[in-house]
């Protein structure tokens, strides 16, 4: 800061022979005419003083008898000198120092903090459908307000903040952390069946058991109640609860086609760049696409100055031709890829599942290759399902109406 300045009010070089250059410096020193870079050699010194100030070194020059000289002046004074005859030099540079004052009125980048499990790409693209985005207006900005729309927008933030720095806007955000789920032990429920098999333990916590060792249960079907009875006969709605661990089939199929068409990019390549510019997006380099099918790859490059963000990036298109070719699988090959598809099949369908026993069936059918696998499980069966209650049920039955018994006393 303190260069720019200099450079802004002018400085010129200086250099003292002969004479009490030391008494020389004290003078300036006593006058407060800050002079710098100084350097000496026997009864020589040189520095640089204000363009302003060096017209009192003369005067200081004179009272202890040395020889002062003046070098050559720098900054911007003598920078507008040197060029008062190119107007278009001067106009370009003022032209400059606008464009940098309008530019600094507008945010070049966005920058998130905070994030740690969250993509960063997908937050970027979120913040963009919210109005949060590089090239807008500074005093247009409502921070409140755009950190309102983050919270409201954006699942998984639990705190938010917006803050602009010169041309960074930079968004601060905490992760909200991931709740257990609480069961409501005070709402009355059965358990069910979430799927068929034979019941093989049973752990009842509370409600009414209505089944056994051995059973076998179809889905849907209820395996431990909701309502209870004590030994008088009374009866009362609870929260079941309790585990019945069952054994349980399970059959997945994966088909592959024997014969099927896929389709294979061409050499040639049709592209075609654009520039993002603060928000504004321009094409520089076109590229007809293909007159018959085709599909786009895209690239997306940033640049960076020193780790921080420039509000320009480069968004390339690559157009490639395909053609549509047909491949023949022998059965050996269906047979491999149908087992790793059944793989995938498995480790969806069964992952919280315990696997006792498995077998397979291949079969060829309809030009495709079918494979049948047969899984025996063990696994918790129970599901709970609100009791739903209403005012004309069973359960109600046989409760005297106190209302009505009052009645009647009073008209005795």
């Amino acid at each position: 800061m303190l260069y720019l300045w200099r450079f802004i009010k002018g400085y010129v070089y200086f250099e003292c022979n002969g004479g009490f250059v030391e008494r020389f410096i004290n003078l300036c020193a006593s006058h407060k005419v800050n002079v710098w870079n100084l350097k000496g050699h026997d009864k020589t010194i040189s520095g640089y003083v204000s363009k302003k100030q060096s017209k009192q070194l003369p005067d200081f020059a004179q009272r202890v008898g040395t020889e002062l000289q003046f070098g050559d002046m720098h900054g911007l004074p003598a920078f507008l000198e040197n060029n008062k005859g190119r107007v278009g030099l001067l106009i370009g540079i003022a032209l400059i120092l606008v464009i940098i004052n309008i530019l600094g009125m507008f945010t070049w980048t966005v920058e998130i903090n905070g994030v740690n499990n969250l993509s960063e790409a997908s937050l970027y693209s979120q913040l963009e459908e919210v109005g949060i985005h590089s090239g807008m207006f500074k005093p247009t900005i409502d921070q409140y307000d755009k950190k309102q729309l983050v919270l409201k927008n954006i699942d998984g933030i639990a705190w938010a903040s917006v803050n602009i720095n010169g041309t960074v806007l930079t968004v601060e955000m905490s992760e909200s952390e991931k709740k257990p789920k609480i069961v409501d032990t005070q709402v009355p429920c059965n358990i069910k069946a979430k799927t068929s098999g034979q019941i093989k333990r049973i752990g009842t916590k509370a409600g009414t058991c209505e089944c056994a060792v051995g059973d076998a249960v179809v889905k849907g079907q209820v395996l431990i109640s909701g309502i209870t009875e004590d030994k008088y006969g009374d009866l009362s709605i609870v929260h079941a609860d309790g585990a019945i661990i069952a054994d349980t089939k399970y059959c997945l199929q994966t088909k592959v086609p024997l014969s099927y068409d896929i389709s294979i990019p061409q050499r040639a390549q049709y592209s075609r760049k654009m520039a993002d510019l603060m928000g504004v997006r321009f094409t520089y380099q076109f590229a007809s696409s293909p007159a018959t099918n085709y599909f786009t790859k895209r690239r997306h490059d940033s640049f960076f100055f020193e780790k921080n963000r420039i509000p320009l990036s480069i968004t390339t298109e690559n157009l490639y031709s395909i053609t549509n070719k047909t491949v023949n699988l022998s059965e050996k090959q269906a047979k491999a890829i149908a087992q790793k598809l059944m793989i995938l099949e498995k480790l969806f369908a069964l992952n919280d599942k315990e696997i006792t026993k498995e077998s397979f069936e291949y079969e060829v059918k309809d030009n495709c290759m079918i494979l049948s696998g047969n899984y025996s499980c063990v696994e918790d069966i129970g599901y709970s399902e609100k009791i739903q209650i209403e005012e004309n049920t069973e359960l109600f039955d046989g409760i005297p109406d106190t209302d009505t018994q009052d009645n009647s006393s009073d008209s005795q």
